[in-house]
């Protein structure tokens, strides 16, 4: 095996969740009378890490409203859409595929730690992972320093770490593991190819990355 531990992002990667984060930003923006997403490509054109920058660039100001609110007020409206998310296509056969060879599995994610593992046992897949790694927040901000202190006690091992944006991509260069960015999550694949890393169009692709 190329690695001993392969590391999740949650959101977009593992998560089936982009349709519901448009349906998110888009009731943030009409209840603030600011035009809406026209679709789920608008989106991904547009988000990105910090999300405060993504908020500013759909249009939101936070010297009139601040970020805290309008970041409260995204959590209440996931909570509603995101019931009826399910696990992106050929996720849970590719977990299922990475216990089956002895690849070890962890997720490393900017939602908050125990949303994060609620998320992962309601979906049936808890059990895949020998780690969750979340923040203590529900403002999504960044995943850097957890992943950064889980690295500390992985020193030496070989990673591959498996995102959907270019902030996954930061993080992977900064604990030393290799990156591979899944394009049907919450970034276009222009701004994924941006990064040099290599990019799939299905989670399938890995079971001939990690060999």
């Amino acid at each position: 095996m190329r690695y001993d531990l392969l590391a999740w992002d949650f959101n977009g990667t593992i998560l089936d969740d982009v349709e519901c984060d448009v349906l998110c930003a888009n009731d943030l923006l009409r209840k603030h009378g600011l035009p809406l997403l026209k679709d789920v490509e608008a989106y991904r054109r547009v988000f990105g890490f910090p999300v405060t920058e993504y908020y500013e660039r759909i249009g939101f100001d936070f010297s009139v409203i601040p970020f805290k609110i309008i970041a409260d007020e995204w959590v209440a409206f996931y909570r509603e859409h995101s019931k009826l998310c399910g696990l992106n296509r050929e996720a849970g056969r590719v977990l299922a595929a990475a216990k089956e060879v002895g690849l070890r599995q962890c997720v490393i994610s900017a939602s908050e730690e125990g949303v994060l593992k609620r998320q992962l046992a309601e979906l049936g897949v808890l059990d895949y992972f020998e780690a969750v790694v979340g923040i203590d927040n529900v403002y999504a901000e960044s995943k850097m320093d957890v992943a950064r202190l889980w690295r500390e006690k992985h020193a030496g091992e070989r990673i591959l770490f498996v995102g959907d944006t270019t902030h996954d991509h930061e993080v992977a260069l900064a604990i030393g593991a290799d990156c591979v960015l899944y394009s049907g999550g919450h970034q276009c694949r222009e701004a994924l190819e941006a990064t040099g890393a290599r990019v799939i169009d299905s989670l399938s692709e890995l079971e001939k990355i990690w060999q």
